[in-house]
């Protein structure tokens, strides 16, 4: 698969120091798009077991963000903002250290198999309100409109796999640093080699209503559930910076999830600038409209 990303950022704190922004450098306009190319199936025809990468399927051109932003400063306590055509993240559902060897694309971190969830490339209409503190962490809330993921997918030529629908998704999280020093330094700051440690806990609830026939197992209805993860440093004798993160979700609809959420993995920085493969065991594959561009087809509901 080959990517190209394209991604405009308008607003007058671009080139500031954050600490000497006034109040209307901390707006800005964010807009964004993606191209992806080539064979999606290639783990497939491979027979691959286990791909190291989800591929994102279909190809085309993607917008991935079209929104107003505000970004929070270096104050004890400060807000942020995201508003417009948006997918989950600026903290939400995100696990800093998975980013570090991994690329999740069409599914969340969490591994959440609920069809029409925002997760980059696909966008929707939508908020992030955040509520950030230097001692007690960040409290951020997110509301999705996903009546508009299909259409905004398609506005560019790309052809969705996932069909229309009608719902919302809500989201909020709490986060924090357990281990946060206020009083570091810069130069300290840019030696340590990984994300810093975080203590994440979080629950979500959308509704959907597939405009489809076959709507067994693809998350119609109510869907709610918890997760959270934890990542924390580690002495060893190899490495410069050492992290362990564990992470899991629980699905609180049991016939919308059926299958366990529970996963962990472990990734050190070693002296050279290669990386080790994480060790990571899963109980929870995932779902194969997401890996392959093999989605049932649906039919159309009578009298649609």
């Amino acid at each position: 698969m080959q990517q190209f990303s394209a991604e405009l950022t308008l607003g007058t704190g671009v080139n500031k120091n954050r600490r000497s922004w006034s109040a209307i450098d901390h707006w800005q306009i964010q807009l964004g798009l993606s191209q992806f190319a080539g064979n999606p199936n290639l783990s497939e025809q491979l027979e691959t077991v286990y791909p190291l990468q989800s591929l994102v399927t279909p190809t085309g051109m993607w917008i991935t963000q079209a929104s107003l932003e505000r970004i929070e400063g270096d104050k004890k306590l400060d807000w942020s903002m995201n508003a417009g055509v948006i997918t989950i993240g600026n903290n939400l559902m995100e696990i800093p250290a998975i980013n570090y060897y991994t690329n999740y694309t069409l599914n969340t971190p969490y591994n959440l198999s609920v069809i029409g969830y925002p997760v980059t490339p696909l966008t929707a209409p939508g908020a992030q309100v955040g509520l950030h503190h230097e001692q007690f962490g960040s409290l951020d809330y997110g509301y999705y409109n996903l009546n508009k993921t299909h259409q905004i997918a398609a506005s560019l030529g790309v052809s969705p796999l996932t069909p229309k629908l009608e719902g919302n998704l809500h989201l909020i999280q709490w986060s924090i640093n357990p281990l946060a020093n206020p009083k570091q330094t810069k130069t300290e700051k840019n030696k340590q080699q990984m994300p810093d440690p975080q203590i994440q806990l979080g629950g979500y609830i959308s509704a959907t209503n597939l405009n489809v026939n076959s709507n067994k197992d693809l998350g119609e209805g109510i869907n709610r559930g918890l997760y959270g993860t934890v990542t924390w440093p580690l002495s060893l004798p190899i490495g410069k910076d050492n992290r362990v993160w564990v992470s899991s979700s629980l699905s609180l609809e049991s016939r919308q999830q059926p299958v366990g959420k529970l996963y962990s993995c472990w990734t050190a920085k070693p002296r050279r600038l290669s990386w080790e493969r994480p060790r990571c065991r899963s109980t929870r594959p995932k779902p194969q409209w997401i890996q392959s561009n093999h989605y049932p087809q649906p039919k159309l509901r009578s009298g649609h």
